[in-house]
């Protein structure tokens, strides 16, 4: 798996965020390369999402936004079961509404 990240903003301000593994976990936006948390571990680890949001401009960006967003499941890639779980209850615990879509 590899997941997208969506979130609202105002107007045609939306930010998107790929969560992807390459074979670590990798945060890009298009294909740029933002953030990669511990190269030494593949996988999605709790408190991931909240890295992003504190090493990167990402955190600024979504700051005044809408806490709702989408979270794309994309069935390629190397992300677990356990990754998606992990992601989802980051992003629960940041206060963030998400709708998931699996494609």
């Amino acid at each position: 798996m590899k997941f997208t990240l969506v979130f609202s903003g105002h107007e045609n301000e939306e930010l998107s965020v790929g969560c992807v593994f390459v074979p670590c976990l990798l945060w890009t936006r298009g294909r740029a390369k933002i953030l990669n948390p511990h190269p030494e571990n593949p996988l999605y680890q709790k408190g991931d999402f909240q890295d992003l949001l504190e090493r990167t401009a990402i955190g600024d960006r979504i700051k005044g936004a809408s806490k709702g967003m989408c979270l794309v499941v994309h069935d390629m890639g190397h992300g677990t079961s356990d990754c998606l779980k992990n992601l989802k209850q980051d992003l629960a615990d940041s206060g963030f509404e998400t709708e998931v879509v699996n494609i």
